[in-house]
């Protein structure tokens, strides 16, 4: 489970860009065609020991 306990001092975008950083994790987020919004979260994982 990839859930270390980060106090972040910050909510909403800015929080979760905080929560991230410690994994290696990046957030994107924007405006995209149609008036919608994205918001894309990339992690890295490692591969399972076999």
């Amino acid at each position: 489970v990839l859930t270390p306990h980060v106090a972040a001092s910050s909510s909403g975008l800015a929080g979760l860009r905080e929560r991230l950083a410690p994994l290696n994790g990046s957030l994107e987020s924007g405006p995209v065609p149609g008036g919608r919004f994205r918001l894309t979260a990339d992690l890295p994982l490692e591969e399972a020991a076999t």
